[in-house]
């Protein structure tokens, strides 16, 4: 077969998938007809954008395009200092603990939230791309295609400053009250921060900057008033290529980042040889997880005999799953008639978990028979595999499981963790939730933990 009939018969396959319509259509325009640099790490979120869907529409499109084999997945690398990708990987497993940066000369601990991202680009089987005028290239050798790329995604740096060869440089800017930082490649100490606090400045505030022949920046902390900026750098780095740039400190990345995608039901479902390698752990600083059971699954066994009841507790997984999946988490594994769940996205978790009580109570006979607890709490998680899938472990997972344990049937029991966010308490706010908080002690756990039951009132 021909590349173009190949293409013709996969993106067909795609089409009668549950893949959004709009998210298809955009695929194939980009293989039919797109050129080599859209086809080339494309960002799913930005699709989601430019086509007016979800991001995890667009998420789910470009999974099922990789399944079939119309893209390829993987897993970039970002530096933090110079915006550059030093690596990308095929597999997860691939996935180092520990980051290197030859530009920079950086050495650092993997991040999969803010450092790791996912992207998809076009198989060569159904189209030639010249991946050689687009392949990962030092920040020095070729910034127009770092500089291109970052354009197309909306990630340019608010400013930057070269030095050139008499180690000089300025540039001025406007700057709104908010965090910034000052990343200077090859600085092993990391960005400068900057804070713009106050009130606003009338006239234009002036930076002195220095770079040392090691590349270390100075000073560490700024603090200006908002407003017009300008900043002049001494450099004494050897290189006059090099340059500084700033950019918005714990601003939100418009990417697919690993911890986003692997949390999901359908990356789960589709991709299940994909694991981190058993000698890897990654630190994950928020995610919330569900822990659900059935209560009384012991008398209803008794009650229905073993066919029926497996046959009901089944039933109830698949409704379960297909809440979980709507709402971007996924099922991380499955404990006789218990669930374990994570929700990248902390407000999805809490109305998952109201989704799925209201789905049992409204459901018709004989699955309104089933009856659960669930509990909700979010923290920090270590993400490893076990038993060929991929996991968490750590205090969050306990304490989340305890919550479950404390719940009762019928009833959403969360931390203040959960319920504490601010989307997640507009959502409750608006939603009509009644919470109840009070305080638990649970088997393990120090101290009382606080958490709120949670009903739906219309």
């Amino acid at each position: 077969m021909t590349r173009e009939s190949t293409a013709a018969a996969l993106l067909a396959d795609l089409g009668t998938s549950s893949a959004n319509p709009a998210v298809v259509s955009w695929i194939a325009r980009t293989v039919t007809s797109g050129t080599d640099f859209d086809g080339y790490k494309i960002n799913p979120f930005r699709v989601a954008r430019d086509v007016g869907v979800s991001r995890l529409d667009a998420t789910r499109a470009f999974l099922f395009a990789t399944r079939l084999g119309i893209t390829d997945l993987t897993w970039d690398v970002h530096c933090p200092m110079c915006l550059s990708i030093p690596t990308y990987h095929r597999h997860l497993m691939d996935l180092p603990e520990r980051a290197h940066c030859g530009f920079c000369t950086l050495r650092w601990d993997l991040d999969i939230e803010d450092q790791t991202e996912a992207t998809f680009t076009v198989n060569p089987n159904v189209k030639a791309i010249d991946q050689a005028q687009f392949a990962e290239r030092t920040y020095a050798d070729d910034k127009a295609v770092l500089f291109r790329r970052l354009g197309r995604e909306g990630r340019q740096p608010l400013t930057g400053v070269h030095f050139g060869e008499a180690g000089e440089g300025s540039a001025s800017l406007v700057l709104a009250p908010g965090e910034y930082k000052i990343c200077m490649p090859g600085d092993d100490q990391g960005p400068v921060r900057l804070v713009a606090s106050g009130a606003p400045s009338a006239g234009e505030q002036r930076i002195d900057l220095r770079v040392s022949e090691s590349a270390h920046l100075t000073p560490r902390d700024i603090h200006v008033a908002p407003g017009p900026v300008r900043i002049e750098v001494t450099s004494a780095y050897p290189n006059p290529d090099w340059g500084l740039h700033i950019e918005h400190a714990g601003a939100p990345k418009n990417w697919v980042s690993a911890a986003y995608i692997t949390s999901l039901q359908d990356f789960r479902d589709l991709f299940t040889g994909e694991f981190l390698a058993a000698d890897r752990t990654f630190a994950i600083r928020n995610i919330t997880l569900m822990f659900t059971d059935i209560t009384g699954s012991t008398e209803m066994y008794e009650r229905l005999g073993d066919a029926r009841a497996f046959a009901l507790v089944q039933q109830h997984f698949e409704l379960m799953t297909g809440v979980i999946r709507r709402r971007e988490g996924g099922i991380v594994k499955t404990i006789g008639d218990a669930v374990m769940a994570a929700f990248p996205v902390n407000a999805n978790a809490l109305m998952a978990a109201m989704e799925i009580q209201r789905g049992f109570a409204e459901v018709s006979p004989p699955l309104n028979q089933i009856a659960v607890k669930i509990g909700l709490h979010r923290g920090a998680t270590i993400a490893v595999t076990s038993n060929r899938m991929l996991d968490y472990f750590g205090r969050t997972v306990n304490i989340a499981a305890r919550v479950q344990s404390a719940s009762e049937s019928g009833e959403v029991l969360a931390t203040d963790a959960v319920t504490s966010d601010p989307s997640a308490a507009a959502w409750l706010t608006t939603s009509g939730i009644e919470s109840r908080v009070r305080a638990v002690q649970m088997k393990g756990i120090a101290g009382e933990v606080r958490v709120a039951s949670l009903k739906a009132t219309r």
